[in-house]
């Protein structure tokens, strides 16, 4: 599953920040509790990593706007403190097996 953001609707059309194939499924989904996903993405690297000397970030462009626009992004960047040495920048979406996703937060932990 690789998650698009959807730019507008334009009567029974969506309009998509990336190209959709026609081979592609699309599902519409719900925002989930980005908080919890937060809290269980550092417990993760935390035990898949137990000795990290740093970690390197990339958010997307609309995940920062989407915690920004909620009151959440420093909040956010405080917990991210919990991984240590953080450094990180925000980006316009990442690939991923040749795809481009966007929400998404791409990291590199350094042991």
């Amino acid at each position: 599953m690789c998650i698009i953001s959807i730019k507008e609707v334009a009567g029974n059309a969506l309009a998509c920040f990336r190209q959709v194939n026609d081979s592609d499924v699309l599902i519409l989904l719900e925002l989930d509790d980005y908080e919890a996903i937060t809290r269980q993405t550092i417990q993760k690297i935390c035990t898949d990593f137990p000795r990290r000397s740093a970690v390197f970030s990339v958010n997307c462009l609309f995940r920062y706007k989407l915690f920004t626009d909620r009151g959440y992004m420093g909040k956010y960047l405080q917990e991210m403190t919990a991984l240590g040495s953080h450094t990180g920048l925000i980006g316009y979406g990442e690939h991923y097996n040749n795809q481009f996703v966007n929400q998404s937060m791409t990291c590199v932990v350094f042991e």
